[in-house]
């Protein structure tokens, strides 16, 4: 999917910026809020650790046994 920046999700990202959460990072993030996503995939700590909003920030290791424990429990309904 593609994002197109608006004044709107610019002040968003400044808003995660004022978090702790660096430049394109803070816009990614704004980015994924505004698109809907169910995941935002890091290996960055430090972000894991700060974000407080929509999404869920995940590492991949994270995601995985999310993913493996709903396709487990799909497979037992």
């Amino acid at each position: 999917m593609i994002q197109a920046l608006s004044d709107r999700l610019a002040k968003r990202a400044q808003e995660i910026e004022a978090l702790g959460i660096k430049g394109l990072d803070a816009l990614h993030l704004a980015c994924a809020e505004r698109l809907k996503a169910d995941y935002f995939v890091t290996c960055d700590d430090r972000i894991i650790r700060k974000y407080a909003g929509t999404v869920v920030v995940v590492n991949p290791v994270e995601l995985t046994m999310t993913m493996l424990k709903q396709e487990a429990d799909n497979a037992d309904s």
